[in-house]
This record gives C-alpha cells, structure tokens and sequence, in this order.
C-alpha cells in the first residue's frame, strides 16, 4: 500500500459528508463530485517536483517554478469499470432476448409479423454481444483519458472496416440483411481485443 495516499483533508470529509445526506439532491451530489474531485486533485499533486525555468513577462525576464519528471495521466480501474457497465448490460440483454417481440410494440405504430419477425431476429443475434462493447468503451475512454489516441482511432476504424468489408461480403452470401447484422459482433469482437491490448500496453507504460 506504499503508493496509496489517504485524502483526510477537512473540506474533503465535510463535503463527502454532504453527500451523504439523504436530503442531498441529484444536482447537489454531482456538483459536490466535482468540487471533491478537484480537492482530491490538489492533495494528490501537493508533492510534484517542480523545476526553475526562465520565462518573459511583460516587464522583464525572470525565473518561475515549472513542474519536472514524467507526463502525468488519470487512469480509471478497468475492473471497476466492466462491473458497472456489465451490471447494466445483463438485465437489458435480458429483456432483449426474452421480451424482444413486447419492446419492438413500443416502438412500432402498426407492427406486422414481418417486422416483427426480423426484429426479434436482430437482437437475439445482437444483444449477447452488448458485453463485448461495453467491454471496448470502457477500455476506448481509458485510451482516449491517457493521451492514446494514435491506438484508439486504431481500434475504432479496424472495428468500421471489418464491418463494412464483411457485410458487403456476408449479404452477398446470404442474401439477406442477415449477412450485415452478422457482421457486427466479428468487428466488435475484434477491436475489442485490440483496445483491451493496448489498455493493458498503457497501463504497463504508466505503471500502474
């Protein structure tokens, strides 16, 4: 636990207090958030080394403070991450497959079998692989929050081209939509793994 600081400063514990409350309300907690988050943010670089450097005022040259060493990037917890995300995707998914014909008559005026029939169809094929994508989110915004976007774009287009490639290649064999759709959870599959790889890359990189 060498590397984890504790964050007791008194405006951090009134204001986590606050949001405790249960007469605190939505717009109150998450401007709360916010202010905690910047509290936190202070303590956490009140060590940064900081170096002399020559700069120009619009008077005359002088020596100010500059902060020295490594880049610094904030990395949320994958883990933490997929189990909201997946908390969230399971019941959905579920309903989805076992009630899709009942969501789709929300959504359509005049339902006819043929509607039906082939939008059941598509999110059975689908919604299984809501996790897989859930999964690329949460490693994509992680990617994106360290600066990697050179690697991201690289998941993101792999995961456009392989789409579009192959449901031209699979309508073409099937003959129906059916080709396109089964198109989707081969590029999603796919670019997952590659963001979950350089997720993991950035990680090491950072050391953490």
């Amino acid at each position: 636990m060498a590397n984890t600081m504790i964050m007791d400063h008194p405006l951090i514990q009134h204001k986590i207090g606050l949001i405790r409350r249960k007469d605190t309300g939505t717009k109150d907690f998450r401007q709360t958030i916010s202010e905690i988050a910047m509290l936190i943010c202070y303590e956490a670089t009140r060590e940064l080394k900081l170096g002399d450097v020559e700069i120009e005022t619009p008077i005359c040259k002088t020596m100010a403070k500059e902060l020295q060493g490594k880049k610094m990037a904030i990395v949320p917890i994958l883990r933490a991450g997929l189990g909201l995300v997946w908390a969230v995707c399971l019941p959905v998914a579920a309903a989805y497959l076992l009630a899709g014909r009942q969501l789709l008559c929300l959504f359509i005026d005049a339902p006819t079998q043929t509607a039906l029939d082939t939008g059941v169809t598509f999110l059975r094929l689908l919604s299984p692989f809501y996790f897989v994508v859930s999964a690329k989110l949460t490693a994509d915004g992680v990617l994106r929050g360290t600066g990697s976007m050179g690697r991201f774009m690289a998941a993101t287009f792999t995961d456009l081209i392989l789409r579009v490639v192959l449901s031209f290649l699979l309508s073409g064999w099937t003959g129906s939509a059916l080709g396109i759709w089964c198109s989707w959870p081969v590029g999603w599959t796919i670019a997952t793994g590659m963001s979950l790889f350089f997720y993991r890359r950035a990680c090491r990189r950072l050391g953490a």
